[in-house]
């Protein structure tokens, strides 16, 4: 989608939608929906405009994911770097025989961390020592086929929602 090929009216209605993702301001539902009817036109032509705005906006949520997981990674790559570094000088630092130096720019220390648990094998580990986690949610699922049997299921309610197909 380019802006040339919007009216005016879609293409404020861009650069709102455009300021929200940026933080510049905060857009609420409301202030979208209004600058929605106070665009004159048919419902198709309407339509049109805002499936066109919709796949600009699943084009750009997809690249930024890509961008998102393609960073993580990179992060990751970084913090693997930055300890192999750091494990590297360690060792240098101890056959040196040096616990501590300065430099004219950083202080260098060999310093022992705050005592970790290891877990050599979980399975001896006396009962005591144990936590279970429990976890409760509700079984959807079954809920669901109990009340579409018409069959209530305390504070629950079967809904029917709509949403807009767009080909």
């Amino acid at each position: 989608m380019k802006l040339y090929e919007l009216s005016t009216q879609y293409a404020q209605l861009v650069d709102i939608l455009e300021a929200a993702q940026t933080g510049e301001e905060a857009q609420d539902a409301e202030i979208i929906k209004d600058t929605l009817d106070a665009i004159e036109g048919a419902i198709e032509e309407k339509a049109d405009n805002i499936a066109r705005i919709i796949n600009e906006l699943t084009s750009v949520e997809l690249a930024i994911s890509t961008e998102l997981e393609r960073l993580s990674k990179r992060a990751a790559t970084i913090k693997k770097q930055k300890e192999s570094l750091k494990g590297y000088l360690m060792a240098a630092m101890q056959t040196a025989g040096k616990e501590k130096f300065k430099t004219n720019l950083y202080s260098f220390t060999v310093k022992n961390n705050a005592p970790s648990v290891q877990i050599l094998d979980e399975s001896l580990i006396p009962a005591e020592f144990i936590r279970t986690k429990v976890e409760t949610a509700p079984d959807k699922k079954a809920i669901s086929e109990l009340l579409k049997q018409q069959i209530p299921v305390a504070g629950c309610a079967l809904v029917q929602t709509k949403s807009v197909s767009i080909r």
